[in-house]
């Protein structure tokens, strides 16, 4: 699971620098060309993922995107969203990076209520 062969996104994409780091991130996990990853793609039907990739794609995406929440609170957040296509995983991080807390601390909430 080795970071270093993963070619960098270009930045120079605007607005599909959050999806392409998380299919280069995806990619790498899953030995695979990129290519083969798009925004719609399935996680579980398409991908196969299992548990075990969920936590090295949600450890990697901590590294890679700076996110400072628990493994809890994404699998709440991405449960109640039904985060279910690479997309909507690119989704998310946009939104945790426009929002950062305040996105968790509405789940929290809503959760406790």
């Amino acid at each position: 699971m080795s970071t270093e062969k993963r070619e960098p996104y270009p930045e120079s994409a605007p607005g599909d620098e959050v999806l392409g780091r998380i299919t280069a991130i995806l990619a790498d996990l899953l030995e695979v060309d990129s290519n083969e990853i798009q925004s719609d793609t399935k996680l579980e039907e398409d991908l196969g993922a299992d548990s075990l990739l969920y936590l090295e794609l949600f450890e990697e995406m901590k590294d890679e995107f700076g996110l400072d929440i628990e493994m809890h609170q994404i699998q709440q957040y991405a449960s109640k969203n039904r985060i279910a296509t690479v997309g909507e995983i690119a989704d998310m991080i946009r939104r945790y990076r426009t929002e950062g807390e305040a996105m968790l601390g509405k789940l929290t909430s809503e959760s406790e209520g």
